[in-house]
C-alpha cells in the first residue's frame, strides 16, 4: 500500500509509503508564505499510516503553486546531494524518477488553478 498527494485534477500522485514520506518531508522544509504551517499540516497525514494521501483538491490556486515551488527547491536539494547518506543508494534513482513526477503533476495542478481550468 502507499501514500502520496492529490491537488486540482491534474495530480495524484500515488507511490510506496516510505517515497512519499520522504517527499512530503523535504518539501515541508522548503515551504514558505502564510499558509506553510496549513499547507505542511495537510501533508503530513501521509506518515500517520499506510494509505493515506495528502488532499489538497480544495487548496487555493496560492497554496498549490506554494507546494509546486517548494517541490522544485526540495528536488534540486535532493540532486545536488545525491544518494550520500542513503543506507541503500539503489534505491535512489527510482526516488528521483517519482519525485521528478510529483514535480510536473504539482506543476500542472498549479497552472491550472491559475487559468481556472
Amino acid at each position: 500500500m502507499g501514500n502520496g498527494i492529490i491537488a486540482g485534477s491534474k495530480c495524484h500522485w500515488l507511490v510506496a509509503g516510505w517515497v512519499a514520506r520522504n517527499a512530503v518531508d523535504a518539501i515541508i522544509e522548503h515551504l514558505d508564505g502564510p499558509s506553510a504551517p496549513q499547507i505542511a499540516d495537510r501533508l503530513r497525514v501521509v506518515h500517520e499510516y499506510l494509505g493515506p494521501m495528502a488532499d489538497l483538491r480544495d487548496a487555493p490556486g496560492e497554496d498549490l503553486h506554494a507546494l509546486a515551488n517548494a517541490a522544485r527547491l526540495a528536488l534540486r536539494d535532493i540532486e545536488l546531494r545525491g544518494a550520500q547518506g542513503w543506507r541503500d543508494p539503489a534505491f535512489f534513482p527510482g526516488y528521483l524518477a517519482q519525485f521528478h513526477d510529483l514535480v510536473a503533476q504539482l506543476d500542472a495542478a498549479a497552472a491550472e488553478s491559475q487559468h481556472g481550468a
